[in-house]
């Protein structure tokens, strides 16, 4: 994927302001943050608990299980590397992993746009290939929905206007 914005911009909106990505995802009710830390080598760790939005007509909303609605994400990166670690956590799994990645970003058109690079992997038992497939599938779309949202942000930024 690519942003049209330079890479310490693309960084700061997708690490350090996770939760204003939120109102640019018809998908996402909230994102929180929970908890933001740092140790002595530098290495920030993060903690943000996200709730989806159930598009769904309002008589079957009660029988949606609230717990596949809502997922804590853990990252860690070190300042000015452009490299980050995360991992999903889905509630409905009992804080057990759904999946974890890799993300990197890498200048693009000579400094003015950023190339992301994504490594994800499903680590929660799947009950078949093709649920893993799916799995997989939605969770690189919401991807690249959270880099459409970082590059909506960065655009309201620089255009002064409201989302």
């Amino acid at each position: 994927m690519v942003s049209m914005h330079p890479r310490a911009l693309v960084w700061d909106a997708l690490c350090e302001r996770t939760c204003e990505l939120a109102p640019f995802l018809e998908h996402i009710e909230s994102a929180e943050l929970k908890s933001r830390t740092s140790d002595r080598e530098g290495l920030v760790h993060c903690a943000h608990l996200w709730r989806a939005r159930a598009n769904v007509p309002a008589i079957l909303a009660h029988h949606i299980d609230a717990g596949l609605m809502e997922w804590t994400t853990h990252t860690e990166w070190r300042e000015r590397e452009y490299t980050s670690r995360w991992e999903v956590r889905p509630r409905s799994l009992k804080g057990s992993a759904l999946c974890d990645g890799t993300m990197q970003l890498l200048p693009a058109l000579g400094g003015r746009g950023t190339r992301i690079e994504l490594d994800l992997a499903v680590v929660a038992p799947q009950p078949s290939a093709g649920w893993q497939a799916i799995t997989g599938a939605i969770l690189s779309t919401h991807f690249r929905k959270l880099v459409d949202a970082a590059s909506q942000l960065l655009d309201t930024r620089l255009t002064g206007t409201v989302p």
